[in-house]
């Protein structure tokens, strides 16, 4: 249970009042970037062509709008060739020797390097092609400098292959290693003769993926690994290798594997942008689809033909006693290890987990069902307190968070993790009482840091995940001197707060003014638009105003009339009380009703009262689990403190 602040149900009851009353929900904003330097690239604004290292290549020409220059993505993953990966249609993941970029189309927050930060600009898709700002190629560690004279944008963009790979690691000049003739996986069971002259310049976390190229990027070579229990076919086969492609690269010519009388299914392609050919093959074995992918930047698929050597030399099997070969498996017994180098942190996980890149700062890693997950963070460690206080007041705080039926008894123990004291927490809980999860929540100290870990499964998976739950978090190693230097001061604000401190505020336009608790999190706190919204754990508190609507018992009756037709259409839908009710001086109507939303039951307590012509609908919204005594106190003393002026 990541105790994020929760916004929930009142969201979509706010769009729809939006559409009926001209309302606008407010946008959140965002925050900060990075930057180096090296080979040369030169475009201008309106061409249709930029150069390369002097050597000209047609893009999509780059534009301006409210001052920011847009570039076709290409110029990323084309130029200094960063791999790029599309999640959703929307989510591009971008990597390119140290670094990895996640921009989101639409949205100005990137995560550069794990790290959050805010472009100028969200990147948008004009004709089908993905532009994003400028700025986002500094996040590869490179420089952008405006020629005023020719009026060109000259970047520069480091190729050394010292600066290391898309796993985290250094890059592998594999050449180096004496005796060896071959690389391979002894995971995935494959071997190949070496890529002389390649370094390997990236590897997946569970090492399905591996790239290298030469230093001058004339040369890509790439094996990929997929799970293939059931045969493919060859429309299938062929769907996959497409897949792979890059964003300008089309297909010259396929063959299924009954054609190419081989093992394996052929197709080649042509990048108009890059001048490269590449040759996919793909081999099913093992309960694998293996695709190995060989490009070369030549003048034609007989040029590239020519170099295919690399490619016969591919097997789908791996001889551990075959000393010649490196192994270059990133699992070892099932596992893999995750690092997290602001914490010189490292875990081990089933091969089947994953980082999920869009969490931020903080380390979150994903089982491949997606039912448990590990989840970790550093806070700072405060004058006078101890292992034992903080660990006494979360206790506290998930018995304010939770109503009594929702929670089995908290289990607590004491054990010795990383070589220093810990404290071990298992709660389970529910959103509906029907089905539960557990949790085991690890804390520790760390210099002058906290160091806090939780790994939660549902319970329906509890034969597969209990047994791993303390064995993930006694494999987790950190580096308290490390968080130390790289981590300054961080509040944690759902641990030490003061839950009887309010603070006021107040509305000149509308004339109202309310109380509410300090450590809830304001998501909308616009009072003079008359769209405020306050949350905490499993509950939302609002205030919505409707302007000088042209009839005000019309404008009661919509909104009446709208939480009636979720009578027919919610899952779960109770009415529990509707009538008249007084809050502040004033007659107006309470309606209090209680539906699912994705499967999770929530009360809502929706108040209507008017006051100099606008209507106010003042809501108290929370899911039934967390229904607390605590937590109903707060929001009904906020709709109590409401005044008007």
């Amino acid at each position: 249970m990541v105790t994020a602040k929760n916004s929930k149900a009142i969201l979509s009851f706010l769009l729809i009042l939006s559409f009926m009353f001209g309302l606008t929900v407010p946008a959140l904003a965002a925050e900060g970037v990075t930057q180096t330097d090296g080979i040369s690239i030169k475009l201008k604004v309106g061409s249709a062509q930029m150069t390369v290292n002097g050597n000209p290549v047609a893009i999509t020409a780059p534009f301006q709008k409210d001052g920011t220059t847009f570039v076709p993505l290409s110029v990323i993953t084309k130029s200094f060739g960063a791999s790029l990966q599309l999640k959703d249609n929307k989510v591009i993941t971008l990597k390119y020797l140290t670094h990895t970029i996640v921009l989101t189309i639409g949205s100005k927050t990137a995560w550069v390097d794990g790290q959050k930060s805010a472009l100028v600009s969200a990147p948008v898709v004009v004709k089908g092609v993905t532009m994003v700002p400028l700025r986002v190629v500094q996040a590869f560690g490179a420089t952008v400098t405006p020629n005023a004279a020719t009026k060109e944008i000259v970047i520069s963009v480091a190729t050394s292959s010292s600066a290391g790979t898309g796993s985290g690691g250094s890059a592998s000049g594999i050449d180096s290693d004496a005796g060896k003739t071959k690389i391979g996986d002894s995971y995935y069971g494959w071997t190949m003769n070496y890529p002389t002259g390649l370094v390997q310049s990236y590897q997946s976390a569970n090492g399905d993926s591996l790239e290298f190229r030469d230093v001058a990027k004339d040369y890509y070579l790439a094996i990929l690994v997929e799970e293939a229990t059931n045969a493919l076919s060859s429309s299938e086969v062929k769907e996959e290798m497409l897949s792979y492609f890059f964003e300008k690269e089309t297909l010259i010519s396929y063959e299924p594997a009954i054609q190419t009388g081989e093992d394996y299914s052929k197709a080649v392609s042509k990048d108009s942008t890059t001048g490269y050919f590449y040759q996919y093959r793909s081999f099913q074995a093992n309960e694998k689809l293996y695709t190995v992918v060989f490009g070369k930047k030549t003048t034609s698929a007989a040029e590239l033909e020519k170099e295919v050597g690399i490619l016969n030399s591919f097997r789908t099997t791996f001889d551990p006693k075959d000393e010649k070969v490196k192994d270059l498996t990133a699992v070892a017994d099932g596992q893999i290890a995750f690092e997290h180098d602001d914490y010189g942190m490292s875990v081990e996980l089933p091969v089947d987990w994953w980082k999920d890149e869009d969490a931020g700062a903080y380390p979150f890693y994903y089982s491949g069902d997606q039912d448990a997950y590990l989840y970790a963070k550093v806070t700072s460690l405060v004058s006078g307190d101890t292992l034992e206080k903080w660990v006494d007041r979360r206790v506290e705080r998930l018995k304010h968070l939770f109503d009594t039926p929702f929670y089995k008894e908290i289990e607590r123990k004491n054990v010795t993790w990383n070589g220093q004291p810990a404290i071990l927490l298992k709660i389970s809980y529910s959103n509906d009482t029907k089905n539960w999860s557990d949790e085991y929540q690890l804390f520790s100290l760390a210099g002058n840091h906290r160091f806090y870990a939780e790994f939660s499964y549902f319970q329906t998976k509890k034969s597969e995940y209990e047994p791993m739950a303390e064995k993930v978090l006694d494999s987790i190693r950190i580096d308290p001197a490390v968080i130390d230097e790289n981590i300054g001061y961080i509040e944690d604000s759902t641990d030490i707060l003061d839950a009887t401190a309010t603070t006021s505020k107040t509305s000149k336009k509308f004339a109202f003014s309310v109380t509410l608790p300090q450590h809830w999190t304001g998501t909308s706190k616009d009072f003079e638009g008359g769209n405020v919204q306050y949350n905490d754990y499993g509950t939302t508190f609002s205030i919505t105003v409707i302007e000088q609507p042209a009839d005000l018992s019309a404008a009661y009756q919509s909104v009446q009339s709208l939480v009636q037709n979720k009578q027919q259409t919610a899952a779960g839908f109770k009415m529990i009380e509707n009538g008249n009710v007084t809050i502040a001086g004033k007659s107006g109507k309470r309606i209090v009703y209680e539906e699912e939303l994705n499967g999770t039951p929530y009360r809502n307590i929706l108040t209507m009262v008017d006051h100099n012509g606008n209507l106010f609908i003042i809501e108290q919204i929370y899911d039934l689990a967390n229904g607390s005594a605590f937590n109903l106190d707060l929001l009904n003393k906020a709709a109590q403190s409401i005044q008007f002026q």
